[in-house]
């Protein structure tokens, strides 16, 4: 069995800061598509900083 760890202090900030970033992003996304115009220009980029967020998750569990 790995030994526990003695830094949960400072894991806990980089979890902090993770779960801030992705409810900033989560609202960007949500003003983006609530003002979205009929062109649908603002819903391409929610679409794409989906695509980048799913991405980079994806490359850093599989790669």
């Amino acid at each position: 069995m790995p030994p526990i760890p003695t830094r949960t202090g400072h894991t806990r900030d980089h979890v902090v800061w993770q779960v801030s970033s992705y409810d900033l992003i989560a609202l960007i996304g949500i003003y983006l598509t609530w003002t979205a115009d009929a062109g649908g220009d603002r819903l391409w980029m929610v679409l794409s900083q989906s695509f980048r967020d799913l991405s980079a998750f994806c490359g850093g569990l599989y790669l």
